[in-house]
């Protein structure tokens, strides 16, 4: 870097500048404090305060694009942007218009975005905002958050996916959706996102199927979390792991149906697989069994909640069988559920002991 100060031992303070930075976290208000030092301390600053800036308020994303539109060189510092403007009763409509007026700029202007993240108001109707995206190539993180964060939100978060949207946004990896309806348009012409990670937080599939959405090449890493009462969800994560080399996934429902585990292919082997995360599903050694059987290749399986309903004795048996030949790494839970008893040391010590004769890592969560 060029020597931006003056003073005696410029090199020396310009070296130092990035190291403070980096000693913990600084508010956005102490940054622009810092950066009224000098124009060395300024040119640092503002690559901290603009790489991924957040915006919660139609008033700070209408500050935000006067800023640019006064300094546009800053735009190139601007590498990810989390918007989520929720409307407050104080706000006017003529305030609403510019604010969301703003934010298409801001949107259109920022051509080296590569992480996006969209909430509060942005998130009903997410496609719109997607649409007004500069240069959406680069981007490679999406998120899009419907929860509702006041009681004045709308409760209408939906995404709409069609061939159009599919082409902009042709490089994502990683895509995060969360409390929305997602409908995926049928097309013949529809691309498959050759998407790495992907998060599905109870959302509801209208139409189309995520097959349809998504490269099952590609996809390694899934997390999907639901009330439990939908069974599309099943059904579209069952069509998902029949066709694709899915390593890692995570599942969690809020309401168990004390029924075994839906998504799993009923006939199929899904060999890719090596890491499972169960977090409120219903466990007896049945459906443990299952899992066996269609994952025989897992190494990590971690089960928490209070679905679990197998014995200290009942794993104590499983963990001296054949079943589940590859684990190496076990998380379950302190206790047996309905009705609840926590296990005492002894249990616990006993099974320790088991897994070990058999090289396994186990250890306990809470209920």
């Amino acid at each position: 870097m060029q020597d931006h100060c003056s003073g005696s031992h410029p090199l020396f303070v310009a070296d130092l500048i990035p190291l403070v930075l980096e000693l913990g976290y600084w508010w956005p208000r102490e940054l622009s404090s810092l950066a009224t030092v000098s124009s060395c301390w300024l040119y640092y600053v503002r690559r901290e305060l603009y790489a991924n800036p957040t915006l919660s308020s139609y008033t700070s994303c209408s500050l935000f694009a006067a800023t640019f539109r006064r300094n546009e060189s800053l735009c190139a510092l601007v590498k990810g942007i989390h918007l989520c403007p929720i409307r407050i009763p104080t706000d006017r409509s003529r305030a609403l218009a510019k604010g969301m007026s703003d934010i298409r700029y801001v949107l259109g202007v920022l051509d080296g975005l590569t992480r996006v993240t969209l909430g509060g108001d942005l998130a009903s109707g997410a496609h719109r905002f997607l649409n007004c995206l500069s240069n959406p190539e680069q981007v490679h993180y999406l998120h899009i958050n419907g929860f509702p964060n006041s009681e004045s939100m709308a409760a209408d978060s939906s995404l709409e996916w069609d061939e159009t949207l599919g082409h902009k946004l042709s490089s994502l990896r990683e895509l995060k959706l969360a409390h929305l309806e997602l409908d995926i348009v049928p097309s013949g012409q529809l691309p498959l996102l050759q998407v790495a990670d992907l998060t599905l937080d109870h959302v509801s599939l209208t139409q189309g199927s995520l097959v349809d959405m998504f490269s099952t090449l590609s996809l390694k890493t899934l997390s999907v979390t639901s009330d439990g009462l939908d069974n599309e969800v099943d059904e579209q994560l069952q069509l998902l792991l029949e066709s694709s080399e899915v390593e890692e996934l995570r599942y969690e429902v809020e309401w168990d149906k004390a029924r075994e585990l839906a998504f799993m292919p009923p006939h199929g082997v899904v060999s890719s697989l090596w890491q499972l995360s169960l977090v409120g599903t219903h466990m007896c050694p049945i459906v443990l069994e299952a899992i066996g059987q269609c994952f025989p290749s897992l190494r990590d399986l971690f089960i928490s909640g209070r679905g679990a309903h197998i014995t200290p004795e009942e794993w104590d048996t499983i963990l001296r069988s054949t079943m589940l030949p590859c684990l190496q790494k076990l998380v379950i839970p302190d206790g047996t559920s309905q009705p609840y008893r926590k296990w005492d040391s002894v249990e616990e010590s006993i099974l320790v002991r088991q897994s070990a004769c058999r090289n396994l890592c186990l250890s306990f969560s809470s209920l």
